[in-house]
């Protein structure tokens, strides 16, 4: 699925550079799943904030409706995003990789402990979607991460090492889940992880280790101790 070119000025920022594209849908198709109002006020009541950004970005003074679905955009400080949330129940969301318009970061990179708490955010949102009981009885989660090639693993806490350079070379990464909505609403923070290590990997980074450190962030992230 691609968004219609209705904001092509923040759609083409997004493109520019580094981007995520995040589709969560029902396992079956219902036209109007839901009312156009209510589009609003799930997306408003199941918005995860666990640091200073919330996701996704809801905004009602940017927040715009078509035909079935409730659309919202952002552009500030490098966070730059469009969502739509279908009537059907299907959610659709493209946004910046932060790493590329922040100049404290390494040019090019992908900041292991953000992309943890972003992984965390979508599988958390996705389980407050399912807890409203609005992805049916099984959900497909979508995640593309695109502007990866040459991109190389990064981090910005001095207490840690990634002791070598891990490096992507493909243009996009791709992964789907289609699961139980039962077990998302159990297992999803550790579906995040998963996703989180399976990413890693397609940089070159396969220590055996990684799950259980990113685990302990995760935690803590979790219970608002970042």
């Amino acid at each position: 699925m691609t968004l219609t070119k209705d904001r092509p000025e923040i759609l083409a920022k997004i493109e520019s550079k580094g981007h995520w594209v995040v589709n969560i849908r029902p396992d079956r198709f219902v036209q109007e799943r839901i009312t156009l109002p209510e589009c609003e006020e799930v997306i408003e009541k199941s918005s995860v904030m666990l640091r200073g950004w919330d996701y996704p970005h809801f905004n009602r003074n940017n927040l715009t409706r078509g035909l079935n679905y409730a659309q919202c955009v952002a552009d500030f400080w490098g966070h730059i995003e469009l969502w739509r949330y279908f009537q059907s129940g299907q959610f659709f969301h493209k946004f910046s990789c932060v790493e590329d318009w922040d100049a404290k970061m390494p040019q090019n990179s992908l900041e292991i402990i953000m992309t943890l708490y972003r992984l965390t955010e979508i599988f958390e949102f996705a389980i407050r979607l399912a807890k409203k009981e609005l992805l049916g009885s099984n959900v497909t989660i979508n995640i593309v991460l695109n502007g990866m090639q040459n991109r190389r693993l990064a981090t910005l806490d001095f207490g840690r090492s990634l002791f070598r350079d891990y490096e992507c070379t493909l243009p996009s990464l791709p992964i789907s889940k289609t699961v139980p909505t039962t077990d998302l609403i159990s297992h999803g923070h550790d579906m995040a992880l998963d996703t989180t290590v399976w990413i890693f990997q397609r940089f070159g980074w396969m220590s055996t280790d990684v799950k259980s450190v990113m685990a302990s962030d995760q935690q803590r992230f979790l219970k608002g101790l970042i």
